[in-house]
């Protein structure tokens, strides 16, 4: 057999992470004359930003770090506003509050460069001005504002990126009490499981996902309970009708009664506490709905998708609406978040899932 078909001579194996351990190799005055160039004519109060770094590969056929200045440029300019100068024309007023909406730089970072490859790559931090995204008249999170500001297509829709990763999001105070408040935080889930501080919280899946009867799905997840887990999830989508909610809930919650858990809400327990949390991961419109029924049937718990069943403002909103735990299932995260150089840092994934 051929060692080689096709364009395998392209193909590497990834022998290092591309950010993680690695050294700045950025000569401090050139960081500085950098980041003083563009910061030049975008001055305002920079008031409580929210702050993003950014790991990004892009083309470079000059000296090390300018691919990565150049980057910041445009991310600077197209991500919120360019200085007045260049956007009005001369007999144009130049609106009130206008330099209050543009973004800056704070740090970069070179962590590598190869001349021959014409390619570098490097950490931007850019800060963006909360009064640039928070135009909610409720006052609730403007999370697609706040997500099309950091993550819109001036971070990585450049032909000249090879790689384009947010790594890490830093929100200020005034942003992030914004964020919907914790309704089953780790104390809480202890307290109906009936556990103490420093009991682990041990839980299971069912897998596979289809093709079970309701008995067979009901099976596993008794089993588990029996065997000591303390709340079982159906891990990944069980493409049930909206009727067959109920059948299968409706079979795992009386087998599980019968064998003595407490799925209630009681102060004082008739058995063993445990929660059952169904996937009904499905289109954001019907998901209220797949929610009621699973609930209805008896579950005490929920599991969806936010990726793909309505964001993660659909998640609280499930849980605000129901007061029930629901656990954000990663189907669909690893799509965006998978890749060492596009996307997103899983921990941005799974702090924003926290927070919600």
């Amino acid at each position: 057999m051929a060692d080689i078909l096709g364009c395998g001579k392209e193909l590497h194996r990834i022998a290092s992470h591309p950010y993680i351990g690695r050294e700045d190799v950025l000569d401090k005055s050139r960081k500085k004359k950098i980041i003083g160039e563009l910061n030049k004519t975008r001055k305002n109060s920079r008031k409580d930003p929210l702050k993003v770094t950014y790991y990004f590969q892009v083309h470079n056929t000059g000296e090390p770090a300018s691919g990565l200045a150049d980057t910041a440029r445009m991310i600077l300019e197209h991500g919120t506003l360019k200085p007045w100068k260049a956007e009005g024309g001369s007999a144009d007023r130049k609106p009130e509050n206008y330099d209050e909406f543009m973004s800056w730089i704070e740090d970069i970072a070179l962590l590598g460069y190869n001349q021959r490859e014409k390619l570098e790559s490097g950490l931007i931090q850019i800060a963006y001005p909360s009064v640039f995204f928070s135009k909610r008249a409720d006052k609730e999170m403007p999370f697609a504002q706040m997500m099309t500001a950091i993550a819109g297509e001036p971070v990585s829709a450049f032909s000249f990126y090879q790689g384009a990763k947010i790594l890490d999001v830093e929100y200020p105070a005034a942003l992030k009490k914004l964020f919907p408040r914790s309704v089953w935080p780790h104390d809480r889930i202890r307290k109906y499981l009936c556990l103490k501080p420093k009991d682990p919280i041990i839980g299971t899946i069912v897998k596979p996902k289809t093709g079970l009867t309701p008995a067979l799905f009901s099976k596993s997840v008794l089993d588990a309970a029996l065997a000591g887990a303390g709340f079982t999830k159906a891990d990944e989508n069980m493409h049930l009708t909206l009727k067959d909610v109920g059948k299968y809930v409706g079979r795992v919650v009386k087998d599980l009664k019968t064998a003595g858990f407490d799925l209630g809400r009681s102060a004082a327990p008739k058995g063993k506490r445990f929660l059952f949390a169904p996937h009904i991961t499905t289109d954001s419109e019907n998901i209220s709905d797949y929610a009621e029924a699973a609930l209805e049937a008896g579950a005490n718990a929920l599991m969806f998708s936010p990726y793909y069943g309505g964001g993660f403002l659909k998640m609280a909103e499930i849980i605000r609406k129901f007061d029930v735990p629901v656990y954000a299932h990663t189907a669909g995260m690893n799509m965006s978040a998978g890749c060492l150089t596009w996307g997103f840092d899983p921990r941005v994934m799974y702090v924003l899932a926290a927070f919600f």
